[in-house]
């Protein structure tokens, strides 16, 4: 059996954020009603990566997330104000464990 090895508080919010940015894109890609394949082309990042970004487990790099902003006609500050306010949110709740 693999060992699971404890995450400390950086490496915690850094996890929830993933899974708060790969929430939003497929509730986005969903809401357009777009498939994996669809966003893909749409977007030029592969299926497999955007796959791995909606189930947290690839981190989102800047130019990829700009690119799925722009194939699913997000503005991407009003994205980032969100992924931060959720960070604010995120890492207060850390801090007091």
């Amino acid at each position: 059996m693999p060992k699971v090895m404890p995450m400390n508080n950086k490496e915690y919010v850094d996890f929830i954020l993933n899974q708060t940015i790969g929430i939003l894109i497929r509730k986005e890609r969903e809401k357009n009603n777009l498939t994996l394949d669809q966003l893909a082309k749409k977007s030029g990042v592969s299926k497999q990566n955007i796959y791995y970004y909606e189930i947290a487990r690839n981190r989102v790099k800047l130019d990829k997330f700009l690119k799925i902003c722009n194939a699913l006609c997000l503005n991407p500050n009003e994205v980032f104000d969100k992924i931060a306010l959720e960070y604010i949110k995120i890492s207060k709740g850390v801090d007091n464990k």
